[in-house]
């Protein structure tokens, strides 16, 4: 059973819609949120045995201040036998602090600063981070240090027994606006950690935008024994974008947190898409690689091929 409850709106004329939202603008705003869940079995209503029970209360404020546009969030957990909080992040975008301008800063759970790359997965931490950007935006810093999977709606007891640590640092170089350069260094350690992982892992990646239709990226990671490569060319017209994407990953290269995407894959990813009207798209994929890491038992240099293709029609308009 699902309810949904939502507040009457009131329709306003422009003038009087676009005054209100400047009398709230500079408001702390407060947000709540419930959340319940049971899971009963049994033959009849009268005798269900409850086998698991959950209940949320999710509160948030969030407001700008002298110091930048302030956020918080905290969620307590009630279970069976307990409630606790689960999840609070805290967070000052756009800070100015001092002399110190134009920076963002986090605290408590959140996700760290860089998307998923080879070398590090963009995984849930609980400790601190702070990004800023340098010279006319051109480039990018990021800090973080935290327990990993910290607090992130998962039961508090599990998050106590773990104890796997993740830092470090992003940086991003855009020299124009055709061309950029990422390059990331992380370290994990921890009692709970994978005995096989490194502790180390550094990723460098490059986008280059070479005309209107042809773009080149290129990533290199280590995990300070192996490496891992990945080239793609795109190209992009009107109704026509195609791709190629070329990889050789060492079969016993992990990144700094677990196993590495596409792990022991060498081979190629090929991806077509064109629309030769605007009710009709085709897209062709087409994956072909050598798995070193579980290859075929009669014949370990075999490839593997994957192969799909799909239309969409759209015969009226949403």
């Amino acid at each position: 059973v699902e309810i949904l409850g939502v507040m009457p709106e009131i329709v306003n004329s422009y003038e009087e819609a676009k005054r209100l939202e400047a009398e709230r603008a500079g408001n702390f705003k407060l947000r709540y949120a419930l959340d319940w869940s049971s899971f009963e079995t049994g033959r009849r209503v009268e005798s269900f045995n409850r086998t698991s029970y959950s209940l949320s209360h999710g509160f948030g404020l969030s407001g700008d201040t002298p110091y930048g546009a302030f956020d918080s969030y905290a969620v307590v957990r009630r279970f069976k036998t307990s409630s606790e909080f689960t999840y609070y992040t805290v967070g000052l975008t756009n800070a100015q602090i001092g002399p110190l301008k134009g920076f963002d800063v986090r605290g408590f759970d959140f996700y760290h600063a860089v998307s998923s790359n080879l070398a590090v997965s963009n995984v849930a931490l609980r400790g601190a981070m702070v990004k800023a950007t340098m010279f006319n935006n051109k480039l990018d810093y990021a800090v973080y240090h935290g327990r990993e999977s910290g607090g992130i709606n998962i039961s508090p007891d599990l998050f106590r027994k773990n104890d796997l640590f993740l830092e470090g640092v992003n940086l991003k170089f855009s020299p124009t606006k055709k061309q950029n350069y990422k390059f990331n260094v992380a370290h994990g350690w921890g009692h709970d950690r994978q005995s096989n992982l490194n502790p180390y892992a550094y990723d460098l990646a490059s986008s280059w935008r070479l005309n209107d239709m042809w773009g080149l990226n290129y990533e290199i990671a280590n995990n300070s024994e192996r490496f891992a490569h990945i080239i793609k060319t795109t190209y992009n017209r009107p109704k026509l974008t195609a791709s190629a994407e070329f990889r050789d990953i060492d079969k016993n290269f992990n990144s700094v947190s677990g196993t590495a995407s596409r792990q022991g894959e060498q081979g190629g990813l090929f991806d077509v898409s064109y629309s030769p009207t605007e009710k009709l798209g085709i897209n062709s994929n087409l994956n072909v690689y050598r798995d070193t890491l579980n290859p075929a038992l009669d014949n370990d240099t075999r490839l593997n091929e994957d192969f799909r293709w799909n239309a969409n029609y759209q015969a009226s308009p949403v």
